[in-house]
């Protein structure tokens, strides 16, 4: 089996996701606005938080 089937496949999936993702968003967007930033934002800080201990602490 050739690569471009795998490839075009994974492609599209991403692209679906990826539209249904920012269709969800503004949505919620929309619906909640800035608390939904702030909820976002203060979870990415932890998860870059988690990322640091685990190489820092090997947790």
């Amino acid at each position: 089996m050739t690569i471009w089937i795998p490839a075009v496949v994974i492609g599209i999936v991403t692209g679906l996701v990826s539209w249904l993702g920012l269709r969800l968003g503004n949505k919620l967007g929309e619906k909640f606005g800035k608390r939904m930033e702030l909820i976002g934002g203060i979870i990415l800080i932890l998860i870059g938080v988690r990322i640091l201990l685990a190489h820092l602490l090997g947790i």
